[in-house]
C-alpha cells in the first residue's frame, strides 16, 4: 500500500510544471486578431461602396433634359404665342438646370454622399472590432480552456488514484470516513468542471480559427498609450463631416431654379400659300423663392450645429468611461493574479522540500500530505490561467473599444519577480561535502539534501 502511494508520487510529481508567465507576445497578437472561420467579415464597409457609387452617378447628372410634344388640332387653331394658324404642331426641348435640381446641386450632393461613405468608413472601424469581439472572445476561451484542461487531467488521473487508495485505506481502518468522502466528492468536482471546459471546447472546434496550443504571456495594458489613443478619436473626424455635410445642405443657392432651353418648333400651317414653318427658340427661366422665416431658419441653423458639436462627444465620453473601467477591471485581476503566483511558488517550495523528505529521510515523507499539497497546487494553477483568460478578454474589450488602437502597441508582455519569497527563506551559510559522498550518493541526492536543510552554499 505505501509503496503504491510513493509510486503515485512519483508519477504525479516529476515532471509537472505549469508557466504562466513566459509565452510569445506574437502569439497574442494571433488571437487577438484571430476570427471564426465561417465568418467572413470584411472591414471595408458595404455602405461605404453603396455611398461612393451613389455618388459616382449623381456626380455625373449634369442636369440636362429633353422632351418632345406632339399636337393635333381637329380644327384650326391659332398659336398666340407665335400668332400661327396650324393644324398640328411639333416641339423638341433641351434644358439645363444649372441650380436648383441641377448641376451645380447635384456636385453638391454627390459630396455630401462622398462625406457620408467617409463617415460610413469611420464607423465601420469601430462596428468591425465590435463585431469581431464575439468570435475572438470565444477564441479566447477556447485557448485558456486548452491549458486548463491540460492540468485538469492530470488533476483528474491524479484524484482517481487518491480515491480508489482512499477506500483501501479506509476498509483497513486506517482513516476515517470523512477523510474517504473528502477525496470523492473532490474527484467528482474536478470531473464535473473538467466536463463543462471539454464540452465548450468540443462545440468551438469546428470554427475555432486557432486550434493548436498557443503559447500566451502575462501581458499589461499601455495605459498612456490607450489614454493617448482615445484622444485622437474618429469621432472629431465624424464631426468635422456632420458639420461640413450640414452647411452643404443649407446652401441658399441649392433653392434657387436656373435654367437654359433650346427648343425646336414645327407647325404644320392652316394655310393655302405656306404649308409649315419651323425654327428654333432659346431662352433662360429664372425663379428665387421669397422667404419670410429667415429670423427661424437662422435660430434652427444655430441650434443644430450645436446639436452636432455636444452630440458625439457625449458619446465618446461614456466610451471612455467605459475603458477606464475594463482597464481598472484588468489591473484588478492582474493583482489577484498576483497574490495566486506567489501563492503558487510558496506551494512549490513546499513540494520541493516533500521531496528532499522523500529522498534524504523517507520515514518522514508522508505520501498522503505531498499528494494533497500537490492537488492544491493544481487547484492554484487552475485559479491562475482563469485570471489570465479574464485579463486577456478585458484586453479585448479595452482593443473592441478603441477603434484607433493597435493590439501591439496596446498590449505589453510582462514577467513577475519573486522578491517577497526570496526574502522569505532562511538558508544556512554552507555546509562541507565530501567528495566521497557526491560519488557514493549522486550529485542529485546532495542538491535535494540541500533544499531540505535550507544550505544556500555547497563548496566542496
Amino acid at each position: 500500500m505505501i509503496d503504491d502511494l510513493y509510486q503515485l508520487w512519483d508519477t504525479h510529481y516529476v515532471g509537472y510544471n505549469v508557466n504562466h508567465i513566459d509565452g510569445d507576445k506574437k502569439e497574442a497578437i494571433k488571437l487577438f486578431e484571430s476570427k471564426d472561420s465561417t465568418v467572413d467579415f470584411d472591414t471595408k464597409s458595404l455602405l461605404y461602396d453603396l455611398k461612393m457609387a451613389e455618388a459616382d452617378v449623381i456626380a455625373k447628372d449634369w442636369g440636362l433634359n429633353w422632351s418632345a410634344n406632339y399636337l393635333y388640332n381637329t380644327a384650326p387653331g391659332m398659336d398666340l404665342a407665335d400668332n400661327i394658324i396650324f393644324r398640328s404642331r411639333v416641339q423638341s426641348d433641351l434644358r439645363w438646370n444649372i441650380l436648383n435640381n441641377g448641376y451645380i446641386e447635384n456636385k453638391t450632393k454627390s459630396e455630401i454622399k462622398q462625406n457620408e461613405a467617409l463617415i460610413a468608413l469611420l464607423e465601420q472601424k469601430n462596428i468591425g472590432k465590435k463585431a469581431m469581439l464575439f468570435d475572438t472572445w470565444h477564441q479566447i476561451i477556447y485557448q485558456f480552456n486548452i491549458h486548463k484542461l491540460m492540468v485538469l487531467n492530470q488533476r483528474l488521473e491524479l484524484s482517481k488514484s487518491r480515491v480508489e487508495t482512499a477506500h483501501q485505506l479506509y476498509a483497513q481502518g486506517m482513516i476515517s470516513q470523512e477523510e474517504m468522502l473528502k477525496n470523492v466528492e473532490s474527484y467528482a468536482e474536478i470531473k464535473s468542471l473538467y466536463k463543462i471546459y471539454q464540452d465548450y471546447n468540443n462545440q468551438l472546434q469546428k470554427t475555432a480559427a486557432n486550434q493548436e496550443i498557443m503559447k500566451l504571456p502575462l501581458i499589461d495594458i499601455d495605459y498612456q498609450y490607450t489614454i493617448n489613443t482615445l484622444s485622437k478619436s474618429t469621432k472629431d473626424s465624424l464631426n468635422a463631416l456632420l458639420m461640413q455635410n450640414f452647411d452643404l445642405d443649407q446652401k441658399q443657392i441649392n433653392d434657387i431654379n436656373l435654367s437654359v432651353f433650346s427648343r425646336y418648333n414645327y407647325f404644320d400651317l392652316a394655310s393655302s400659300s405656306i404649308s409649315d414653318r419651323s425654327f428654333f427658340t432659346l431662352g433662360f427661366n429664372l425663379g428665387v423663392p421669397l422667404v419670410f422665416d429667415k429670423k427661424e431658419q437662422e435660430k434652427y441653423r444655430q441650434l443644430k450645429i450645436e446639436h452636432l458639436k455636444y452630440e458625439v462627444p457625449e458619446q465618446e465620453i461614456q466610451e471612455k468611461n467605459d475603458v477606464l473601467g475594463y482597464f481598472y477591471e484588468f489591473r484588478y485581476k492582474l493583482k489577484q493574479f498576483n497574490n495566486f503566483y506567489y501563492k503558487a511558488l510558496l506551494y512549490k517550495e513546499l513540494l520541493r522540500k516533500e521531496q528532499a523528505r522523500h529522498k534524504v529521510d523517507p520515514l518522514s515523507f508522508n505520501p498522503l500530505k505531498s499528494l494533497r499539497i500537490l492537488d492544491d497546487l493544481m487547484s492554484i494553477d487552475i485559479e491562475l490561467i482563469d485570471l489570465k483568460q479574464q485579463m486577456y478578454l478585458y484586453a479585448l474589450r479595452i482593443y473592441a473599444s478603441v477603434p484607433e488602437a493597435s493590439i501591439n502597441e496596446l498590449i505589453q508582455q510582462i514577467t513577475l519577480e519573486d522578491p517577497e519569497i526570496k526574502t522569505q527563506n532562511i538558508w544556512a551559510d554552507e555546509i562541507y561535502i565530501w567528495s566521497k559522498t557526491i560519488k557514493e550518493e549522486g550529485s542529485k541526492f546532495v542538491a535535494e539534501y540541500c533544499v531540505l536543510k535550507k544550505v544556500l552554499k555547497k563548496p566542496l
